[in-house]
């Protein structure tokens, strides 16, 4: 298609080619950005004809335009979507060469996500990588030891270590003040908490962290 001033003709030309062909055709450079251009220049120029019947045959040919360029979005964006699902699945030939600059990014987007949703239904144990979270600054880290419970047998701050009828007395609400690495109680219960979690805890274990700095205890009235 030759790169002069695009007429209503190409347009049609164009529109009887996709619709006639499974693969997508080749468009000619900025084809989508001159369409539109084509349609706001009808559109203004209803304004300013006349008579009657000439503005009517304007309102026609903007319809036509418009008819043609959705038509045509729809079924490029078939094809593409099409393509991307053969990729995802391995196909070796998927062709690309006359897909827009928007469609190839579009094409790369969905293999990617399709690839991800197959490998999920097939293994049943695909999922997308989560990015890392920042690790706070050095002086604000706790060590796991710090966390960890004490033996039965030692005593810290006056608090002893809970016995068997102590561990199944009450719960506390507490709200913590801290990020927590996880750790894990004597009963080898393994705990994740995070700054602002309010939660409720075993005694023995709100108290440690109460005393650790990690934690207050939220008094219900």
């Amino acid at each position: 298609m030759s790169e002069g001033e695009l007429k209503i003709e190409d347009v049609v030309d164009v529109k009887e080619r996709e619709q006639s062909s499974e693969s997508i055709q080749k468009l000619r450079r900025d084809f989508f950005k001159d369409v539109r251009g084509m349609k706001e220049q009808i559109k203004d120029s209803i304004k300013e004809t006349d008579p009657w019947m000439e503005r009517e045959l304007k309102k026609n040919e903007w319809m036509k335009i418009k008819s043609m360029l959705d038509f045509l979005v729809n079924r490029r964006l078939r094809k593409v979507a099409l393509a991307a699902v053969h990729a995802a699945a391995g196909a070796k030939n998927v062709k690309t060469h006359n897909m827009t600059s928007k469609e190839k990014k579009l094409f790369e987007d969905m293999k990617e996500l399709l690839s991800e949703a197959r490998k999920e239904m097939i293994h049943g144990e695909y999922r997308r990588e989560v990015p890392k979270k920042e690790e706070p600054a050095v002086e604000e880290q706790a060590s796991a030891e710090e966390i960890e419970m004490p033996p039965k047998e030692e005593h810290e701050e006056g608090l002893s270590a809970p016995t068997e009828r102590d561990e199944k007395e009450g719960e506390v609400l507490i709200h913590i003040t801290d990020d927590i690495p996880p750790f894990v109680d004597l009963d080898s219960r393994t705990y994740t908490l995070q700054k602002e979690d309010v939660v409720t805890l075993r005694e023995d274990v709100a108290s440690l962290l109460i005393s650790r700095g990690k934690a207050r205890k939220i008094e219900l009235d």
